[in-house]
């Protein structure tokens, strides 16, 4: 239902967005259009969601560690405050495409509510594989750690999300399941956030 309705919505929003670009007030356009862009992020974010895990991708055994390399060198040159820490191969089987979007989602988090993230790839003691994104930002509240990865839940602190439907850590989490793995979330301490994909070896 949820693929159907964000679908459905993107003719609509295609029709507004070419009404609103004939409107002559520059100003009046520019604030049409604003929120005719906010529409397909959501919907954009809402689609993503309902294909998360469901991805037709072959799986191929690739190295994450180079994945975040990469990933992070082409956010810094969007902008984006995120480094890897991912020196050696850390060799995994996936969908590369849908993990790499997994990832994206955890180092733009970092980012836009942490300041800044560092993405490491490593094997834990248990020889899984950990895709980990940290930043020193303000963490979240305790009783909301929970609840971050549901979808469209915002957080009520400094990491709400002020723009986007919340999606971007239930689309992780759908991903790393269908991977066979899990998100974990955590505070660091003294202060910062932990974001972590963890997959089976």
């Amino acid at each position: 239902m949820l693929w159907a309705l964000s679908h459905d919505l993107r003719t609509p929003i295609t029709a507004i967005r070419l009404r609103a670009e004939l409107i002559e007030d520059d100003a009046s356009r520019q604030r049409l259009l604003a929120s005719v862009e906010e529409m397909e992020r959501l919907t954009e974010q809402a689609l993503s969601l309902a294909r998360a895990g469901a991805s037709e991708e072959a799986r191929s055994t690739v190295d994450l560690a180079e994945i975040a390399r990469t990933l992070c060198g082409e956010l810094q040159d969007m902008g984006v405050n995120a480094t890897a820490d991912a020196p050696q191969a850390v060799m995994a089987e996936c969908g590369p495409s849908e993990l790499a979007r997994a990832m994206r989602n955890l180092a733009e988090n970092a980012a836009k509510y942490g300041g800044g993230g560092v993405m490491r790839v490593y094997r834990s003691t248990a020889n899984e594989v950990v895709v980990e994104v940290s930043d020193d930002g303000p963490g979240v509240a305790p009783d909301q750690l929970g609840k971050l990865a549901a979808p469209f839940f915002r957080a009520d602190d400094a990491r709400s999300e002020a723009n986007g439907a919340g999606l971007g850590l239930a689309i992780a989490q759908a991903i790393a399941e269908a991977h066979g793995g899990r998100l974990v979330l955590e505070n660091r301490v003294p202060r910062g956030f932990s974001a972590k994909l963890v997959l089976p070896g």
